[in-house]
């Protein structure tokens, strides 16, 4: 996809709990995939990391993830992450607002990010 003259490129990366992998696996396939994407000098701009709503509470691989997010990227960079809730159409408005105030106000989760300008969106 093209915008602004420059090649926008989006990735699915495997998430560490749907996957039949462990998490070590997936990270040595995210670790791949970045260095290859370095070295062919496609740099990373930006990241949208997507949180079910349904689940009512960050499990010990959401927060793992959410983790080695916050490493990858560097505190200086927060910015350049958009965090997003889904699957909006199967919980109601209230429920969901209340889920998406504690990701926002809980230390670790996505206050970080918050803090930096990031984008709460659902």
């Amino acid at each position: 996809m093209l915008h602004n003259g420059g090649t926008v490129y989006f990735i699915e990366a495997p998430a560490l709990d749907s996957s039949a992998r462990g998490e070590a696996e997936v990270f040595e396939e995210w670790a791949y995939w970045l260095v290859q994407t370095y070295i062919r000098g496609i740099r990373i701009n930006g990241v949208v990391y997507l949180h079910n709503i349904l689940d009512p509470r960050l499990t010990h691989t959401a927060k793992t993830g959410l983790e080695v997010l916050k490493r990858m990227c560097g505190c200086e960079n927060f910015e350049a992450v958009t965090m997003a809730a889904t699957r909006w159409d199967k919980i109601e408005p209230r429920e969901g607002e209340a889920r998406t105030y504690e990701l926002v106000q809980t230390e670790n989760y996505w206050v970080n990010f918050m803090m930096a300008s990031a984008i709460s969106q659902g």
